[in-house]
């Protein structure tokens, strides 16, 4: 047997014992949603979710309704960083989302059989968990139909993840009068981690995690110093939502945020299996910060 092997196992098995029964929510990027991209990444979700770890996915669908809008001659339209969503926006974004959740599901499905539980269906739920309501007019801006969270139904959830299966949460969600509205994934993750108390909130992006102003990684952070670094844009431009919502994830009772690329094949794996992770870690305070 390779020494390192044994190495590796002994260093992951307490990891393993931890995380089993504990929830866990994972935003991924829309731009990690093609085949070759993803089928990675779905045979280690199946993988985690063989080993006893509750998960709740939510996924963005950016990428794919710009690229849905860009085919059609649909010039984009975005106000402090958010899409506005008109009628003909929605209905790309309905057609978009539909298809991903399908090919999430099979992908999923695929996955199983690298995992613990092969042989064994690994069921994936999805529905109307989030309840929305319109982001309304910014700056006399009529953002349309982009939303904002209203509500997750964390019952409905936590009783899926009790009956062991995976939960997918889209980005389009209905409010109370049934109105669809496009949703940010980093607000629904957030929201849904806070709501069901959940140990971990992870993102799967395009990048290695939180960048400084420079390109570097930023592998631990405190929620002081990530606030800091916020207010004096000392990060990544593109990354402000990102960090700020795992700020409020974190000062809401979640345990930790790791966020981290999902370009890079097992970075899921190393990243909550290992002593010095992959990506970014945001915790309260400085000694929780410590993997």
């Amino acid at each position: 047997m390779p020494p390192a092997f044994i190495r590796h196992f002994r260093e992951a098995a307490p990891y393993i014992d931890y995380l089993r029964g504990k929830t866990l929510v994972a935003g991924i990027a829309g731009s990690l949603l093609t085949p070759e991209r993803f089928r990675p990444i779905a045979a280690d979700l199946a993988l985690m979710a063989g080993l006893g770890i509750r998960l709740v996915l939510v996924y963005g669908s950016r990428s794919q309704i710009s690229a849905a809008c860009a085919a059609q001659g649909i010039e984009p339209r975005y106000h402090l960083g958010r899409r506005i969503t008109d009628d003909t926006v929605i209905e790309i974004a309905k057609q978009v989302c539909g298809r991903l959740n399908y090919e999430i599901e099979a992908a999923l499905s695929v996955g199983l059989s690298h995992s613990p539980q092969r042989g064994r269906r690994l069921r994936v739920v999805s529905g109307n968990f989030v309840c929305a309501r319109p982001l309304g007019i910014i700056d006399g801006i009529d953002m349309g139909y982009t939303g904002r969270v209203r509500k997750i139904d964390a019952e409905s959830v936590s009783r899926s993840l009790d009956e062991g299966a995976v939960v997918l949460l889209n980005p389009l969600a209905a409010s109370a009068s049934g109105k669809l509205f496009n949703l940010s994934m980093a607000e629904i993750a957030e929201t849904a981690a806070v709501a069901l108390k959940a140990d971990k909130l992870l993102f799967l992006i395009g990048q290695d995690g939180i960048l400084d102003e420079n390109g570097r990684l930023l592998p631990n952070l405190s929620a002081e110093e990530a606030e800091g670094r916020l207010k004096s844009g000392r990060i990544c431009h593109r990354q402000h939502d990102l960090l700020d919502a795992a700020l409020n994830a974190v000062g809401k009772g979640v345990g930790r945020c790791q966020i981290l690329s999902g370009l890079n094949d097992g970075a899921l794996i190393g990243e909550l299996f290992t002593r010095n992770g992959t990506g970014t870690s945001i915790a309260q305070n400085p000694f929780m910060c410590i993997r």
